[in-house]
């Protein structure tokens, strides 16, 4: 029952005993002037209380340990220490499997590459299937390399807009032009890797040119043992 209806059944109980002392006595005394004003105090008091109605719950911002979606670990704009640490692995095990020590790197990074032997990996191995995820979605665009940390072989960051103009103009002389300029090289370009949660599996592309008639594409997968990278396998996507 609400607590507003409590004075008037205080005041009914009060009204009885007064009426039934005014019946005894026969006429209204003392007695029950000071109750009646007892009556009406008691009744104030209950109105001009200040209730404790319970307040409908606000709406709290989500506390901090509730879970939130899961991001990729690594920004999708940037090319972090991490990936050109994985990038410098995986172009070193390229060239010495070429027998090469110079490689010519696009300062661009390429576009994912896709084909039917990755599904074969992702359905083998969920770690794979997280790297590929994220690989897809970090190379949605293409972004500047600087730097390459930790490769033994010497990799020559060249402007995409150089390598693209000499083929341009003269695409029959543009292997030999470069080489009177570089030397003997591979032309390499790489995506950013993608990575598991865990960030012990990365994939990226690496396409490679050699010589008109000579070049393939192949996408690398890398595992993290005791901190540091190492090329494991590869799945061959063009050859040329």
């Amino acid at each position: 029952m609400d607590r507003r209806s409590r004075p008037h059944r205080y005041a009914a109980l009060f009204l009885l005993i007064v009426l039934q002392l005014s019946a005894i006595r026969g006429s209204p005394g003392l007695l029950e002037g000071r109750m009646i004003w007892l009556l009406l105090g008691v009744t104030h008091y209950e109105y001009s209380k200040p209730t404790n109605s319970v307040q409908p719950p606000k709406d709290e911002p989500p506390s901090s340990s509730v879970s939130q979606p899961e991001h990729s670990l690594h920004d999708v704009d940037d090319v972090s220490s991490e990936d050109r640490a994985v990038l410098g692995v995986a172009l070193e095990a390229e060239a010495k499997r070429r027998a090469m020590t110079t490689l010519l790197l696009s300062s661009r990074t390429g576009d994912a590459m896709e084909s039917e032997e990755i599904q074969s990996a992702i359905d083998e191995n969920p770690a794979v299937a997280q790297a590929i995820e994220d690989y897809k979605r970090r190379n949605v665009t293409s972004v500047d390399i600087t730097s390459i940390i930790g490769s033994s072989v010497v990799i020559r960051i060249v402007s995409k807009g150089h390598i693209d103009e000499v083929f341009r103009e003269d695409p029959g002389g543009a292997w030999s032009r470069l080489r009177k300029e570089f030397g003997e090289f591979l032309i390499v370009e790489v995506t950013r890797p993608g990575f598991s949660r865990d960030r012990l599996t990365a994939v990226l592309y690496v396409g490679i040119g050699c010589s008109p008639r000579c070049g393939e594409g192949n996408l690398l997968l890398l595992s993290k043992k005791s901190g540091a990278w190492k090329a494991t396998s590869r799945i061959n996507i063009l050859l040329s």
